[in-house]
């Protein structure tokens, strides 16, 4: 879920205007904690505009007075649609670089950064723009105080310490404290604290018992707790309360998948999708799914999705040449994915892997055989190499040697070659 952080920023104090802004327009690359790169507009005294990475993005807004420059980062996670706490910058303009301190967690630690201006850069555009946002309700006041939901582990010790402040407090309404609540519960379960995340995800719902995040959260705990059908409970009523929440249909497919109700799960994560269109790890878990069932050819569509949601990344590469690897289709496509996956982590076992199968089916076997022991170089039990070298060299006339390695992949991996049967590709 997208949201905007609206500022209001003062430009008068004490009846004097402020100093003459610089222009910043254009794109500057920033260092530090978090490493993004922001486009500024600027209209006036006021910034907006848009920032992305690494593997967050979202729109920006702040002011210029002179050489001070603030801005705020309102983050969506680009792999998974879900907002992430807000990054607060401000600095001092000296030439084409910026300077000063940032905090991911409403003001928290502020630690240093500097920026430095891209004149050649390509703007930053958003993958699916956000709409405008109304005043915030008590849920976005919580998120908008760096105690938000979702936050990745390492940010998690911030998101404790940004909503424990809000629950001490005592002053939020009863929304705004099972939010907090909430969203503290999803931190513990980012550091292993289960009980405390118990705690937490039950004050939420006795707060506020038509909070969807608040049942996500307990939720979460159960299916920690291996408490399955109770968690499917509480997702169900989390959809229920919020029937366009595409996190909660991602969490109860999850759980589908996880016990075999595999069409259940491509359903959920088909609603998911429709709701939540640029979620990448959406696209990711449906073609899984897809492949899981036996179809091979549906899967395709969906990773070619990853690859436009994120190119930079080397396993959506990687995961549309598996796709089309294993459908035995489109194979030269393939290849050229797998290339660009290997070119992207040359050290990757699993993306040398996949480029070993491709070749084996377009009958390249020596090529095939290089791959699979560049992949075992990295991953010496590597199952899934082991067998496909061994096919290949078998292929190739080398029959005792890719016997042996047949062998040694059943051993390692007992169903490896059932796997692989399902693919089509047998001795």
């Amino acid at each position: 879920m997208r949201r905007q952080l609206v500022l209001a920023f003062a430009f008068w104090s004490l009846g004097l205007c402020s100093a003459l802004a610089a222009d910043i327009s254009g794109t500057w690359k920033i260092a530090g904690p978090i490493t993004p790169s922001c486009t500024f507009t600027q209209t006036g005294n006021s910034l907006s505009g848009a920032c992305r990475g690494p593997g967050a993005e979202g729109p920006l807004s702040g002011s210029i007075d002179g050489q001070a420059v603030k801005w705020v980062f309102t983050r969506t996670n680009i792999g998974t649609g879900r907002a992430i706490a807000p990054v607060v910058f401000s600095g001092t303009l000296n030439g084409q670089s910026l300077s000063g301190t940032m905090s991911q967690n409403g003001g928290v630690n502020p630690v240093p950064f500097t920026a430095l201006f891209q004149p050649s850069a390509t703007p930053i555009r958003l993958i699916s723009a956000p709409a405008p946002q109304p005043a915030p309700t008590p849920i976005a006041a919580a998120q908008n105080r760096g105690c938000a939901p979702f936050a990745p582990n390492a940010a998690s010790a911030g998101t404790i310490q940004a909503c424990t402040a809000i629950i001490d407090a005592g002053q939020a309404g009863n929304t705004e404290l099972a939010t907090a609540h909430a969203s503290r519960a999803f931190a513990y379960l980012g550091i292993d604290n289960l009980d405390a995340a118990e705690r937490d995800a039950a004050a939420a719902l006795t707060l506020d018992p038509g909070l969807a995040l608040a049942h996500l959260s307990r939720g979460q705990v159960y299916l920690r707790n291996n408490a399955v059908e109770s968690a499917v409970a509480e997702f169900d009523a989390a959809i229920k309360i919020d029937p366009n929440n595409g996190i909660a249909y991602n969490d109860r497919g999850a759980v589908m998948a996880r016990t075999g109700r595999n069409e259940e799960a491509i359903s959920d994560l088909t609603q998911a999708i429709r709701l939540t269109p640029n979620a990448r790890a959406l696209y990711a878990n449906r073609s899984t799914m897809l492949q899981r069932v036996g179809k091979f050819a549906e899967a395709v569509p969906d990773t070619d999705h990853l690859k436009a949601l994120a190119p930079d990344q080397p396993v959506s590469w990687n995961s549309a040449c598996w796709a089309r690897a294993i459908w035995g289709q489109e194979l030269e496509t393939a290849l050229g994915d797998c290339d660009k996956a290997v070119t992207l982590a040359p050290a990757n076992a699993s993306f040398l892997d996949s480029r070993c199968l491709v070749k084996y089916r377009m009958e390249k076997y020596d090529e095939a055989v290089a791959d699979c022991s560049a992949a075992l170089k990295i991953m010496p039990r590597m199952a899934a190499a082991l067998y496909v070298r061994g096919l290949a060299l078998m292929k190739s006339g080398h029959r005792s040697d890719g016997s042996s390695d047949v062998a040694a992949a059943r051993r390692i991996g007992t169903d490896v070659e059932e796997i692989y049967a399902r693919y089509g590709v047998k001795p």
